[in-house]
């Protein structure tokens, strides 16, 4: 069977724009493509590809063949979505209108007509059961499309959508890919976390975006850093799990939960503020790291929204790589503190210096109220010496640690870690303990060649957890620290033998001297 010119003409077609669309990774240009090949090969005068948004809210027009920019500018994106023809086409159905001065079942919109348009064809984008937008062809005349010229335009309706769909999964990718690079090119963790929430609510395209790492010392959520809310909404925000049960709930089940009215939604305990500050929805996820939440990333709207089942999957994405991201610069952070404490400690070989530096560092790091050391003298079985940082002489001297629990037990060579003293029966001398203010710490023994010579004790001022990494930390400083202290002593040792022998020969050289003038 032989075809006709005009089947070649649009199998032409067709090929020609196969080949466009797989060379073009820009959306605009792909779809522009798609309109000119349908003016070109449908005759026609104009064409429009308009693209409803992921969240379905808003019809965009992503390509304009043949419209002037005036029509364009009077008619908007919301006129395009309220159009009737338009919500036919989203609706899954084809509209053909062949003559407007003939159709009755349409009232057009004048601009349409004060453009000279007497014929148009809608059809809807469609992926499986889900429509992506329009495909518009528009004539000054009254048109029909033949048997072909429809299922021509029906083909361009599906290299449109395959277009939009593959671009749109391009972008995305490409999104990440400049998160990752981005997010990743500093190892500063405040850094990090302020491009995560600029780059969370650019790409999905949002009002702001915010992080709450988890605090594991007190199990409740930290805010750490914003992009979009006013510092009045941030005081709004509930600090603790249980003034905020969608926090929780997050947390808990470790997936994303969306919020559309949070005004309504009652999760949310502070629906004044959020009304004041002109949010809707609100999407969270939990930074997840080995299936462990360490953070929420929330990202907040102003308008009512649902995001899609991509779009869900594109922001897990995203608080994954975050995630990893946040804990190397966390790890970056530990680090860093071990290296300045190291750094002091190898500088000094002072006995009271170098305890001093390690109860600093210790404390610091924790953001503890102060921290004590003790060493243990094999010979009088008892401690002998200690180091006090930020620690009150009353409570030195009314706690024998000689015969404190805690203490003997680090002594056998074990951490001790103690969340809430008040409640704790193993603690002794509590009430001293408590009139210093101190209600949490931990013990760890300072360890050399396998022997302890000693503790590191770190004291906080609320009933509190130890993280993994703070315990890592002073585990690793106690270490380090109870070489300083070997090396110190030894350097006092010599020290003192070499300021014996320098006494004797000075003795020596009186007692030679003396005997020659005799």
């Amino acid at each position: 069977m032989k075809m006709d010119y005009k089947e070649i003409g649009i199998l032409s077609s067709l090929s020609k724009l196969t080949t466009a669309l797989h060379t073009s990774k820009d959306m605009n240009k792909a779809l522009d493509i798609i309109a000119k090949t349908a003016i070109d090969s449908l005759n026609v005068s104009s064409c429009t590809i308009k693209v409803l948004n992921e969240r379905g809210n808003k019809l965009d027009i992503y390509s304009n063949m043949g419209f002037s920019d005036e029509f364009l500018s009077k008619v908007g994106p919301y006129g395009m979505f309220k159009n009737p023809l338009n919500k036919l086409a989203l609706e899954g159905e084809q509209v053909v209108v062949e003559d407007i001065e003939k159709e009755k079942q349409f009232e057009f919109p004048q601009e349409l007509l004060d453009e000279g348009i007497r014929s148009l064809i809608c059809l809807p984008l469609k992926m499986e059961n889900h429509v992506l937008g329009v495909i518009s062809i528009y004539n000054n005349q009254p048109l029909k499309l033949d048997k072909e010229e429809m299922a021509f335009l029906e083909n361009l309706a599906v290299h449109s959508t395959a277009a939009l769909t593959s671009l749109r999964r391009f972008r995305r990718m490409t999104t990440l890919m400049n998160l990752s690079r981005t997010i990743n090119s500093s190892l500063e963790l405040n850094y990090v976390l302020k491009e995560i929430v600029v780059q969370a609510a650019r790409s999905m395209r949002v009002r702001a975006a915010s992080i709450r790492l988890l605090d594991e010392s007190t199990n409740n959520l930290v805010f750490k850093t914003s992009f979009g809310l006013s510092k009045k909404y941030l005081k709004e925000i509930p600090f603790t799990l249980e003034q905020s049960p969608i926090d929780k709930e997050i947390l808990e089940k470790k997936k994303i939960v969306e919020i559309i009215d949070m005004v309504m939604d009652p999760r949310i305990r502070i629906a004044d503020a959020v009304r004041a500050e002109g949010l809707a929805s609100m999407v969270c996820c939990p930074l997840l790291l080995h299936d462990k939440a360490i953070g929420i990333l929330k990202i907040y709207t102003n308008i009512p929204t649902h995001l899609t089942g991509e779009e869900k999957n594109f922001m897990m994405a995203m608080s994954e790589l975050s995630a990893v991201a946040i804990r190397n610069a966390s790890l970056y952070e530990k680090l860093h503190s071990m290296f300045l404490a190291t750094s002091s400690l190898s500088a000094t070989i002072e006995l009271d210096r170098v305890m001093e530096l390690i109860t600093i560092h210790a404390a610091d790091y924790i953001k503890s109220m102060g921290a004590q050391i003790l060493l243990w003298d094999k010979e009088k079985n008892r401690f002998s010496a200690r180091s006090v940082y930020k620690i009150s002489e009353d409570f030195v001297n009314s706690v024998n640690m000689n015969k404190n629990w805690c203490a003997l037990e680090t002594m056998k060579g074990d951490t001790i870690i103690v969340s809430n003293i008040a409640e704790d029966d193993r603690i002794d001398c509590k009430e001293a303990t408590l009139r210093e203010d101190i209600h949490s710490m931990i013990s760890i023994p300072l360890k050399s060649m396998d022997r302890t010579m000693g503790l590191l004790q770190v004291y906080c001022k609320q009933p509190r957890n130890f993280s993994h990494d703070e315990i890592e930390f002073v585990t690793a400083l106690a270490n380090h620290g109870a070489i300083s202290i070997e090396n110190a002593k030894l350097h006092e040792h010599f020290k003192k033998k070499y300021e014996e022998l320098v006494d004797d020969i000075y003795i020596w050289h009186d007692w030679t001297s003396y005997v020659i003038r005799s």
